[in-house]
């Protein structure tokens, strides 16, 4: 079961990039240069941008669950599963405090950099936690 749960991890990435590159083909607005991803969620076809986020988060979490039953226990390895979990769950509160368009212009919301960071530090601090157990 680990194996199958485990294929998020490859999943994931490949779903998340998909969904972004259609949907900056579907904006001619929105430039993958000049803006991040999250400001997709501010234009009228936002919702799948907050979807991808959605998906991306659990595909995420359920990486770190089967990577944390499938792999040999370390010593900081239990800490490392809870980081990227944790930035799975940044992936989600970003999906639901999205950008918003402001003016006719995308603006970062204050909540949505809350998942912003989960995401880049958790995720990041446990891929090296977890990989220096």
């Amino acid at each position: 079961m680990a194996k199958a749960i485990a294929l998020a991890g490859i999943i994931g990435p490949i779903w998340f990039t998909a969904l972004v590159v259609l949907q900056g083909w579907l904006l001619p607005g929105y430039s993958h240069v000049r803006l991040p991803i999250s400001a997709l969620a501010a234009w009228p076809t936002g919702w799948i941008q907050n979807v991808n986020f959605y998906v991306a988060g659990v595909l995420t979490m359920a990486f770190a669950v089967a990577l944390h039953h499938g792999v040999q226990p370390t010593r900081r390895g239990s800490a490392g599963v809870a980081l990227l979990v944790f930035g799975g769950l940044g992936l989600v509160w970003s999906g639901i405090f999205p950008w918003k368009m402001v003016d006719g212009v995308p603006a970062e919301t204050a909540t949505h950099v809350i998942g912003a960071v989960m995401v880049f530090t958790a995720t990041g601090l446990g891929l090296i936690v977890f990989h220096d157990g």
